[in-house]
């Protein structure tokens, strides 16, 4: 199988090239490197050799269609996105150009080239704004009411990839990932700001069983 990664060089989207790789897929990653890293990908590049190719580029205005023209993928995973609620806030334009801008390019290109699926890493969290004490706990079903653009964006781009499957037959899954995701490659953005009054910061298990304070975890 031939699968597309956006944000493949992002922090879960490495993990899961590293997956389809050892799996013998063909794999091309798709990251504009503003908050993911080419070290993520060191591990893939030695054990995918040819079977990886890696394109610099910003889905929200690539040209996707000519990159997947020749040789499209079979399987999209979408994880290119702005991921931070604070610089949503800051600057709502530019987190719906990531978010709604960069998936619905993405999705007219994947529906011009016969892809058979997109996978659509979205928030696990924010799409459901703050759901009353007695409707918890929720389930997917829920309805979303986001109190951040970030929310709303992320919402949106399921709506998109909803719509698309619906007047085109481009089969889709909207995978919400949990709050708390962490492991080896992590970069914590924006870095963690300094503990509530009260509080005692934040502390995180990491994958070889070590637990460090938030503001340890700046790592690419």
């Amino acid at each position: 199988m031939h699968a597309l990664v956006t944000g493949g060089a992002g922090f879960i989207g490495s993990h899961l090239v590293d997956r389809l790789l050892e799996e013998g897929h063909r794999v091309t990653v798709v990251d504009d490197l503003s908050t993911g890293s080419r070290a993520n990908l060191e591990a893939a590049r030695l054990s995918g050799g040819d079977r990886l190719a890696v394109r610099v580029a910003d889905v929200a205005a690539a040209d996707l269609d000519a990159m997947m023209a020749g040789d499209p993928p079979e399987v999209v995973f979408h994880l290119a996105a702005q991921i931070s609620v604070r610089a949503s806030v800051a600057d709502p334009v530019a987190d719906a150009t990531a978010n709604v801008v960069g998936t619905v390019n993405l999705l007219e290109a994947a529906r011009r080239q016969g892809v058979a699926k997109v996978v659509n890493t979205t928030s696990g969290g924010c799409v459901y704004g703050e759901p009353a004490r007695a409707d918890l706990p929720v389930t997917e079903r829920y309805p979303g009411e986001p109190h951040s653009p970030y929310g709303v964006s992320k919402l949106a781009a399921e709506q998109y990839l909803a719509t698309f499957d619906s007047l085109h037959g481009l089969a889709r899954l909207a995978a919400r990932a949990g709050l708390d995701v962490v492991g080896a490659g992590q970069r914590l953005w924006p870095p963690p700001g300094p503990p509530r009054r009260g509080g005692r910061g934040v502390d995180l298990c990491w994958r070889d069983g070590a637990r460090r304070r938030g503001r340890d975890l700046r790592r690419r």
